[in-house]
């Protein structure tokens, strides 16, 4: 039996057809929203590397407050210092990417000046000088983990500031309102839907500080 072939037109409308379906479902996942966790280390038994008992075990309850909050955590990007590859562990994640990125000298670090809330550090940030120039750099790397990471990731950062970064992300936009400086084991999850940061929210061992702030602003 011969076999039947469709005319040029309607093979081409299905081709059409096929491709609009294409370019709708790739507009879709484009907004769906992207999530990108950054937290500091658990605190660790100077001078060594090591995490304290008390930081172990509130590691563990870390990793079961983010999946419940966020979903199961599917990259994992601790810096290159012990005590962050310690609190990865102590996680429960095997399979981590170290994040060399995030290594600076003692001395950049000592250059910003210790503050003890969001809007101290974001006044910091926009007088310029070092605290501008780690919260940009910081900033960089997050936009590019955002884009080429899957959602949710988790980066654990050993440096005292990574509300630096969020100083550079937010802009003009305050940060008053999401109160102290964070602790050991604490952090911040920051939303993305396309090419817009939605929102940052605290992740705080005293659940009752957290603090969920619309953003909006364009990366």
């Amino acid at each position: 039996m011969a076999k039947q072939h469709l005319p040029f037109a309607a093979r081409r409308e299905i081709m059409h057809n096929l491709a609009m379906e294409e370019i709708a479902c790739a507009g879709m996942l484009s907004q769906l929203p992207r999530k990108l966790i950054v937290m500091r280390h658990g605190q660790r038994i100077d001078p060594t590397e090591e995490l304290t008992p008390e930081s172990m075990a509130k590691a563990k309850e870390m990793r079961a407050l983010l999946e419940r909050r966020f979903g199961q955590v599917v990259a994992v990007l601790p810096s290159d210092y012990g005590r962050t590859q310690n609190t990865a562990k102590e996680m429960g994640y095997a399979d981590t990417e170290t994040l060399t990125e995030l290594s600076e000298s003692v001395d950049d670090y000592q250059a910003i000046p210790w503050v003890g809330n969001f809007a101290e550090v974001q006044r910091s940030y926009l007088q310029g000088g070092p605290t501008k120039e780690l919260g940009d750099k910081h900033a960089r790397l997050y936009k590019r983990l955002i884009l080429s990471k899957r959602s949710p990731a988790l980066v654990i950062t050993h440096e005292t500031r990574p509300e630096a970064a969020l100083a550079s992300l937010a802009k003009d936009k305050p940060l008053a309102a999401l109160g102290e400086s964070l602790g050991y084991l604490e952090g911040y999850c920051l939303t993305v839907r396309s090419d817009k940061l939605v929102s940052v929210e605290t992740i705080r061992q005293d659940q009752s500080h957290e603090v969920n702030l619309p953003l909006e602003v364009l990366l």
